[in-house]
């Protein structure tokens, strides 16, 4: 792309950020219309969007005009990610919901897996664009199905009138809610904790430990596997435990594997010990983020589009900022992501505690 657009390194960086951008702005914006005026009509509006600028980054070759693409794209791609988990909390019950948001995150998984070697493949034989080729593809078949298949979930007795105070006012009572940002905080930082690592994965283990490319494929693919595995595990384990135990059980798992990560970090940094308490740690966090984030949006029933799209803008600010503070500190070894995993997980621990004295007492005044 550097070479195509003729640009410098700094701008390139821009590929990423203005989409980012976008999604957050996005969220933000798509929440509130959803509660207002349903979630198929967002949802269809913005997968459009997401489609048309999708076919825009295949074809434009001036920079800005791509870099405004990519923007749109953002902006499009946080409809359906608002409006599915509103969707899914309109028809079901919360603990319906932490299931099957568990056993999706096996598709996630497998997605985050292939798309790095499938992006490679399509580089290697056809040229960048193609990327943006298979993007545009998938976003209008999504946008095709969304027109034949899906129904709209909020009645429209239910829908809110659409008042800019309010909408601020809604914001300022969700960013002031324990429930809500507690939740949301406990989902972001144990995720952050996984995308800190998976980000800095090759760097540590090919440049710094003197791993294979063969083999390094090996490590990642248990990493992603555990996530994949854990999904579905986890979809098990709500329904014949319930969510109070699965995702107490996950923050006992993220606190094993934080535990070992520090160890092997600092005193055995070998590979094989790397990925067994990473993996250990994305065990727990994998049960317990997606619990901690149903219950948070859930906090507001009757503003879930709104919460959706305030959870949805807050996390990737949070893991952004996660991410970007961590490369600050990478030193090509594995101490400086054991470290932040840790600091994460203190915090973590800290908004659990929290939660579960509210709850207590919650539980209190209402006997």
């Amino acid at each position: 792309m550097k070479d195509f657009f003729g640009i410098s390194d700094h701008q390139i960086q821009g590929v990423l950020s203005y989409n980012f951008l976008g999604i957050f702005l996005g969220s933000l914006l798509f929440g509130p219309l959803s509660d207002s005026f349903g979630r198929y009509g967002v949802l269809k509006w913005g997968l459009g969007l997401f489609a048309a600028s999708s076919w825009g980054c295949v074809f434009l070759t001036d920079f800005n005009l791509f870099l405004g693409c990519r923007f749109i794209q953002g902006v499009g791609a946080a409809a359906p990610m608002v409006t599915a988990f509103a969707m899914l909390l309109d028809k079901y019950e919360p603990k319906k919901v932490a299931q099957l948001c568990s056993a999706l995150n096996l598709f996630i998984a497998g997605g985050m897996a292939a798309s790095p070697i499938l992006g490679s493949v399509l580089i290697l034989y056809f040229s960048w664009q193609a990327n943006f080729l298979i993007i545009a593809i998938l976003a209008s078949l999504s946008f095709v199905g969304t027109l034949l298949f899906i129904k709209e979930s909020l009645p429209e007795c239910s829908w809110l009138p659409l008042s800019h105070k309010t909408i601020l006012k809604d914001f300022g009572r969700m960013l002031g809610s324990v429930s809500f940002m507690g939740g949301n905080l406990i989902c972001y930082l144990l995720f952050a904790g996984f995308m800190v690592f998976i980000a800095n994965l090759s760097l540590i283990f090919i440049e710094h430990l003197g791993v294979s490319q063969e083999s390094y494929g090996f490590y990642q693919a248990t990493i992603m596997g555990t996530f994949a595995v854990v999904s579905t595990l986890g979809a098990w384990m709500i329904g014949k435990y319930g969510t109070t135990t699965t995702k107490y059980l996950g923050v006992l798992f993220s606190f094993i594997g934080v535990i070992l990560i520090c160890l092997v970090a600092f005193y055995n940094p070998v590979p094989a010990l790397i990925c067994g308490s990473m993996a250990i740690f994305t065990l727990g966090a994998t049960l317990a983020s997606v619990i901690y984030g149903v219950e948070a949006v859930n906090a507001f029933p009757h503003l879930r589009g709104i919460a959706s799209g305030l959870s949805n803008a807050l996390r990737h600010l949070v893991i952004g900022l996660v991410i970007a503070f961590s490369a600050t500190t990478f030193d090509g070894s594995m101490r400086p992501i054991a470290c932040m995993t840790a600091g994460l997980f203190v915090v973590v621990l800290f908004l659990v505690m929290v939660l579960r004295a509210r709850d207590g007492d919650t539980a209190n005044k209402t006997v």
